[in-house]
């Protein structure tokens, strides 16, 4: 039986996702590989990725690759 690693805190995503968004590290750390690869290769798609990242912490609707909301 594994357990499940815990989210990381949203202000840290926010932080992470405005300073370092654009090379996908917010995405390598919630678990989203796949993803993360894309935004190192395209820049964050010219940043657009990022900011709807940052969007969607903001809001409380981005999750880990688990399903797991952020933590408070």
């Amino acid at each position: 039986m594994s357990e499940q690693k815990p989210a990381p805190k949203k202000m840290t995503m926010i932080l992470i996702c405005l300073f370092l968004g654009n090379l996908g590290v917010h995405r390598f750390m919630t678990g989203h590989t796949g993803r993360g690869v894309l935004a190192l290769l395209t820049f964050g798609l010219c940043s657009i990725l990022t900011w709807i990242d940052l969007f969607q912490i903001i809001t409380g609707k981005y999750r880990t690759a688990d399903g797991q909301p952020l933590s408070e």
